[in-house]
């Protein structure tokens, strides 16, 4: 059973409402094709092109699908350059500039993982090691053991949550992609990812982006035959089961990224199969197909 300080669940509800009024989307570029440490902003509240934000402290790409913030800090985890880096940034988003050092990651060998988080921790699951790991956002620091494991060292996941719940979205063991959707209680460490349901085909490099209550996976890529997945799927966060079908991407694409402000999705970049620009929105609590809503400045791939 979960045990939460009250004044701490108190400011995971409020940051969760305040989501709902956030303005800015951050999209760190990763591969162009080559990996860069460019960082770039929408404006959330109007269709347009993004605009350029400030740097990471490296440049890298496959950093953590669904890295994480709260209202005031965003952190940035893991990556290759080709080398696994063992970096977190961070950044205060009152002001553009650049991320700063926050620390170095539990495990020295992660990327590709799932992020998670409320508006007081940031998780990192799995990412070519087995391990979950978190960091206080308010803070800086190393990463923490979560004490729990995702199962199989799963990388090139989906990730994403709402204030209680972490999500895991296919991803490769370690070349071979599978279906899996796990769950984590953010509040109990040392719990083991459990089995959610299935994804509708076995995928790698899904983006996901979700609100309170519902989460929604977008595009990915299989081997088997070689395929870059156009659908949009989404599952309900509070029970268990196999994702429905949403609607639709603009076009088929792997390694988007994919943000919210709880109310409306977007996912950006990718591989389509050449990298891409493009950014497709979606209302969150509807069905229904992508609309474009833009252009990243910089051609993007595993953000």
């Amino acid at each position: 059973m979960a045990v939460w300080d009250l004044k701490e669940r108190n400011n995971i509800v409020r940051g969760n409402l305040n989501y709902r009024d956030a303005t800015r989307g951050i999209h760190a570029i990763g591969y162009n094709p080559s990996v860069v440490n460019t960082v770039e902003q929408l404006n959330l509240a109007s269709t347009g092109n993004a605009t350029d934000y400030g740097d990471l402290t490296v440049a890298r790409g496959e950093l953590t699908r669904g890295n994480t913030s709260n209202n005031t800090r965003g952190i940035m985890y893991g990556g290759r350059t080709p080398t696994i880096v063992n970096n977190i940034d961070f950044n205060e988003f009152a002001t553009t500039g650049n991320f700063t050092d926050f620390g170095d990651t539990f495990s020295s060998t992660t990327s590709g993982g799932a992020g998670a988080g409320n508006s007081i921790r940031a998780y990192k699951l799995g990412g070519r090691v087995s391990d979950i790991e978190y960091v206080n956002i308010a803070s800086t620091g190393n990463g923490t053991d979560f004490g729990g494991n995702v199962g199989d060292a799963r990388f090139r996941l989906g990730g994403c949550s709402n204030e209680t719940r972490g999500f895991t979205f296919g991803g490769s063991i370690p070349a071979a992609q599978n279906n899996q959707i796990d769950f984590i209680n953010l509040a109990s460490l040392g719990n083991d990812a459990s089995d959610f349901g299935d994804l509708s085909a076995a995928k790698r490099q899904a983006a996901a982006a979700g609100s309170t209550t519902r989460a929604l996976i977008a595009g990915g890529y299989t081997d088997s035959p070689a395929t870059y997945f156009d659908v949009i799927e989404f599952i309900e966060m509070a029970s268990t089961g196999d994702a429905v079908d949403f609607g639709n991407l603009t076009a088929g694409t792997s390694y988007p990224s994919g943000f919210s402000n709880r109310v409306t999705a977007w996912f950006s970049g990718g591989y389509s199969p050449a990298v891409t620009k493009k950014i497709d929105t979606v209302n969150i609590s509807t069905l229904g197909n992508a609309t474009d809503f833009g252009d990243l400045v910089t051609t993007s791939a595993s953000g």
